[in-house]
C-alpha cells in the first residue's frame, strides 16, 4: 500500500437508467501531488430484487461533471492524515469518461455482490491530476432501483 493505510468511499446511484447509463460515484483528486491506488471495489444493488441484471463499468474520467453530492474518504486507519483525493455521487451531469479505459465492464444480476480485491501488481493508478480519477456507473434495460459502489484505496 502506499504511504497511509487507506481509504474507503462509498457511493449511491437513486435510480439506475438506460444505457449511457449514470454514475454511481467518482473518485478524484483536486491535487496535482498525490496518485492513488485502488485495490478493492465491490457493487450492489438497492431496490426490489428480481432476476434483472444491472451492467456496471469502471473508467477513467477527466472531468467531474456535477455531483449532487460530496462523499469523503473514511480513513480506514483512524491515525490516518485527512485524504488528499474526494469522491462524489448523485450526479445531474455525468463526468466525463475518457473512451476505451474500462478496467472492469459486466453485467451484474442484482441479487449479486461482486467484490474486487487487486493485487499490488494490478491495482488501479490515479493520475496526480486535479479533476482526474475514477468513475463508476451502471445501466440496466430494466432495472430502475439503486445501486451502490465502494473503492478502498491508498495514497
Amino acid at each position: 500500500m502506499g504511504s497511509f493505510g487507506g481509504f474507503s468511499i462509498t457511493c449511491a446511484q437513486t435510480a439506475v437508467e438506460g444505457t449511457p447509463g449514470e454514475a454511481i460515484g467518482v473518485l478524484f483528486t483536486a491535487v496535482t501531488t498525490r496518485r492513488a491506488e485502488v485495490y478493492y471495489l465491490s457493487f450492489s444493488a438497492g431496490g426490489t430484487m428480481a432476476d434483472q441484471v444491472q451492467r456496471v463499468s469502471v473508467e477513467r474520467v477527466t472531468a467531474l461533471g456535477t455531483e449532487g453530492a460530496g462523499v469523503v474518504p473514511a480513513p480506514l486507519d483512524g491515525a490516518a492524515p485527512a485524504s488528499t483525493f474526494d469522491g462524489a455521487e448523485d450526479h445531474s451531469i455525468e463526468p466525463t469518461y475518457t473512451a476505451a479505459t474500462e478496467f472492469w465492464d459486466q453485467d451484474v444480476h442484482v441479487r449479486a455482490t461482486p467484490q474486487i480485491q487487486l493485487q499490488p501488481e494490478g491495482r488501479i493508478m490515479l493520475p496526480a491530476t486535479a479533476s482526474a480519477g475514477l468513475g463508476i456507473r451502471s445501466f440496466s434495460a430494466n432495472y430502475t432501483g439503486n445501486a451502490h459502489a465502494t473503492v478502498h484505496f491508498c495514497e
